[in-house]
């Protein structure tokens, strides 16, 4: 099954640090970024399951608070296609 989620963080260099992390955390795809306004970047994860986005999501926001910069971790609603 697949699952499909969302990370929006400040600036693309932050966003390029933060998807690295939720890579390398757990079998999952970044199927692109997008400029959502006011310098933040939002990061699309998917192509894993349930529990591999919600592993790749506390990855990258655990990632995203250490060089100081915030993520808006949506944890609440992962989408099965």
């Amino acid at each position: 099954m697949n699952a499909l989620d969302f990370i929006e963080v400040p600036f693309l260099s932050v966003a390029a640090v933060v998807a690295d992390a939720a890579a390398k955390a757990a079998r999952v795809s970044i199927p692109g970024f997008e400029a959502t306004g006011s310098e933040n970047i939002l990061i699309r994860l998917g192509g894993g399951g349930v529990s591999d986005v919600k592993a790749a999501l506390a990855a990258a926001d655990a990632r995203a608070t250490r060089p100081g910069a915030s993520a808006i971790v949506n944890n609440a609603v992962v989408h099965k296609w």
